[in-house]
């Protein structure tokens, strides 16, 4: 790749890339037989533990177990469990959910291989990056600027850290530079999930006839334009279910189904569980996710 090349791509990449700071906190407990039970959640999940251990599962590989001073690192969609083991004396630890999207839509994990578990100052600094976010959204809001800006700086604080522990799956270079022409669609369908969208519609937007903007997209993103509309519906349904407690059908609403009977049936042959089943499984610790 040129110079000139790498310069653009970084010119993309200082635009498409998002960060978003869900939840967390600073310090929580628990004790065994805790577990979070299977489930897959629609953002990274970063865990840092002080004290006690765990066994971390992520379908289908085997469990890992991680102890004090360990990371944990479980990026979106991955099917996974945290569990205590009876060996820790219980557990504490920080946590936060956050989200790294490019373009508004496309989850930047997608194109990384993350180790599940971190040891040494990467995972420290991990734990301290935890209390600093969760600090700041427990802070007062006078400056709202300020406070933003600090969060997106702790966030990409974050991603900064893990750098050196991951590797680019292949293809996210020709992702990014595909991608780009087609970045007002992607906002646009992030920005406007709860109103109908069609090909033409987002075709328009970027000078193209419907079969080759269908074309066009489905090299870039893998997926035909309306397959990635649905999809990016029901991973937003995820993150609903998961940190809201809207009803069935107001989740559903709110991601463009009108009709909560087959907003239902779509959510299950996405998730394999019905939207009710799904929320249950994302409660731990009373209430209160990790």
């Amino acid at each position: 790749m040129t110079k000139d090349e790498m310069h653009r791509l970084q010119l993309v990449l200082q635009e498409a890339l998002n960060f978003e700071y869900l939840d967390g906190e600073a310090v929580v407990a628990a004790v065994y037989p805790e577990s979070t039970g299977w489930r897959q959640l629609p953002f990274t999940v970063a865990v840092h533990i002080v004290s006690g251990e765990t066994l971390l599962e992520i379908h289908p590989a085997e469990g890992r177990v991680a102890g004090v001073g360990n990371a944990l690192i479980i990026p979106p969609g991955c099917q996974h469990r945290i569990s205590l083991t009876p060996n820790g004396g219980g557990l504490v630890s920080s946590w936060s959910h956050l989200r790294f999207s490019l373009f508004g839509s496309v989850d930047l994990f997608s194109f990384l291989d993350v180790p599940p578990v971190l040891a040494g100052p990467v995972a420290q600094e991990i734990g301290e990056i935890h209390g600093a976010l969760a600090e700041l959204a427990l802070g007062r809001r006078e400056n709202m600027l300020d406070s933003v800006a600090r969060q997106k700086a702790l966030g990409f604080h974050f991603l900064s850290a893990i750098l050196a522990e991951l590797s680019f799956k292949p293809g996210w270079d020709t992702f990014l530079e595909s991608a780009s022409r087609l970045s007002p669609v992607l906002r646009y369908i992030r920005e406007n999930l709860a109103r109908g969208i069609s090909r033409g519609e987002l075709a328009s937007m970027v000078y193209l006839s419907p079969t080759r903007f269908h074309a066009v997209f489905k090299n870039a993103t893998g997926l035909a334009p309306m397959d990635y509309v649905k999809r990016l519906r029901l991973k937003e349904a995820q993150l609903l279910l998961a940190r809201t407690d809207d009803a069935i059908a107001e989740v559903g609403r709110r991601v463009g189904y009108r009709d909560p009977f087959h907003f239902s049936r779509l959510f299950k042959a996405f998730c394999g569980m019905s939207p009710l089943e799904y929320r249950g499984s994302n409660r731990w610790l009373q209430g209160r996710p990790v």
